[in-house]
């Protein structure tokens, strides 16, 4: 069986990997670890995206100081968003956390700053923590984290973690009408059906 993306970030992070491994697709994730333990993922359809960048604005409202649109605008610092698109060609994709189960992030972070309360939870940045070392930014598969305007730390996805904890989705989804950004939950661990063709 293909292994999942989890397994893949496993072993290229204990480099036992050769040149007979085969490393998944995206549509084979789910197909070997059958008990995801993250209480969902956001999933991503390139083909319903029309770069309007409603993501991207509303990720920078939430992660804002004061949360509204109109008084962000005037922050400063101004609010950094944490999902950004990515074009190639004519094709555009929203790049955000993937929430790996063996987070290649933390597994790198010195100094703990990339961490998970617990293993169903997000993985978010202690900004305290962070020294601005880069590691996480070399090894995230995605590029999902990157350095701040002053060069001191990284920003990164948290997945809206207060707003999963109040039962809502992440601001990005909410903010997608073309539906390209859908948050899909882990409700049954046990269900080894993957999680896009669940009903």
């Amino acid at each position: 069986a293909p292994m999942c993306w989890s397994c893949a970030i496993r072993m290229r992070s204990s480099r036992s990997a050769d040149s007979s491994t085969v490393f998944p697709e995206p549509a084979e994730y789910g197909r070997h670890c059958k008990e995801p333990q993250l209480r969902g993922r956001t999933f991503v359809d390139k083909e319903k995206c029309l770069a309007c960048k409603r993501c991207v604005i509303q990720c920078a409202v939430v992660h804002s100081q004061s949360g509204n649109l109109y008084e962000a605008i005037f922050e400063d610092p101004p609010p950094r968003p944490r999902i950004h698109l990515n074009q190639v060609g004519s094709a555009t994709t929203p790049i955000a956390c993937r929430q790996c189960e063996a987070a290649a992030c933390m597994m790198v972070c010195p100094t703990g700053a990339m961490s998970r309360a617990h293993s169903d939870d997000p993985v978010v940045l202690n900004d305290d923590l962070c020294v601005g070392c880069r590691s996480c930014v070399v090894v995230c598969p995605y590029g999902v984290p990157e350095m701040n305007r002053n060069r001191t730390g990284v920003s990164k996805c948290d997945l809206c973690i207060e707003r999963l904890d109040a039962g809502q989705i992440p601001a990005c989804v909410e903010a997608c009408h073309p539906g390209a950004l859908t948050f899909v939950e882990y409700a049954d661990e046990k269900d080894d059906t993957p999680p896009w063709v669940r009903k």
